[in-house]
């Protein structure tokens, strides 16, 4: 029998997830969302403001069924309703989530974040970068479990060390994990298909693991500085962002680099 599958299923985590999870020595650098001076929510991240992760307009996030042009004008503008505020019920609890997508004739989500969806190109600690990804795929995995025939959770792994990424994805497929995110922009801009990614994608084979990659955001937009204002107002240049990612993985692919990986 055909199913359908949201490919693109996300989740929205809960905005102290890091704070209260981290490990003490990294609990001060966790990912959390900050109000400025104006009263727009932006991302921290290492203890900084994100350059990119910022501006407002959050609670466009769980604007699933709602008027996203209005939930961003008024954040982006005013402040607005905060991230947590907007979060609809079925984001986290599942039991909601598969009412809704019995509605709309739905068999499967693969789970993908949302507040990491941007993070990694201003993280330099590849200790910290592990640290938040272990409490994410823990707890996504740990909310998954009871639903694993319809929720399918997908694990996000740093690649700053490439021996914690292989430890990490080991340890996130125990769990439960069924596939893994990456970003469109390598890490220190090393195409994937460079060789120090081996022991991974070896990782990934011998785990039965897919690999998403999911565009998100960056500081490395081109023409990022011409689009100074909120977090929704970088459009053109993150469309640019888009298609950097279809090229990186067109070209990983094209020089044959993935040749030894046709399992992944």
């Amino acid at each position: 029998m055909t199913k359908v599958v949201d490919a693109d299923g996300h989740i929205l985590e809960p905005s102290d997830l890091w704070e209260n999870n981290l490990a003490p020595e990294y609990r001060n650098r966790a990912i959390r969302l900050r109000i400025d001076s104006d009263g727009l929510e932006y991302l921290e991240l290492e203890g900084k403001k994100s350059i990119c992760i910022s501006g407002g307009g959050f609670n466009s996030f769980g604007s699933l069924d709602a008027d996203v042009k209005s939930l961003r004008d008024t954040s982006e503008g005013t402040g607005g309703p905060t991230y947590e505020e907007s979060v609809p019920e079925g984001a986290r609890n599942f039991d909601v989530r598969l009412g809704w997508m019995d509605q709309h004739g739905i068999d499967i989500a693969i789970v993908y974040p949302s507040l990491l969806l941007g993070w990694q190109d201003e993280v330099q600690d590849p200790d910290l970068a592990a640290a938040y990804c272990r409490v994410y795929n823990t707890w996504l995995t740990d909310l998954c479990r009871p639903y694993s025939d319809r929720m399918i959770p997908i694990a996000h792994v740093a690649l700053h060390n490439i021996e914690d990424a292989v430890v990490e994805v080991k340890r996130a497929a125990r769990l439960g994990a069924r596939g893994v995110y990456l970003f469109a922009t390598p890490v220190y801009d090393i195409p994937y298909g460079d060789q120090r990614y081996d022991p991974f994608w070896d990782a990934c084979q011998d785990l039965h693991l897919p690999i998403g990659i999911h565009v998100s955001n960056t500081p490395k937009h081109a023409g990022r500085h011409l689009y100074q204002g909120g977090f929704h107002s970088n459009y053109w240049s993150y469309d640019r962002h888009k298609s950097n990612g279809k090229l990186r993985y067109s070209w990983t692919v094209g020089l044959g680099n993935f040749k030894p990986y046709s399992r992944i």
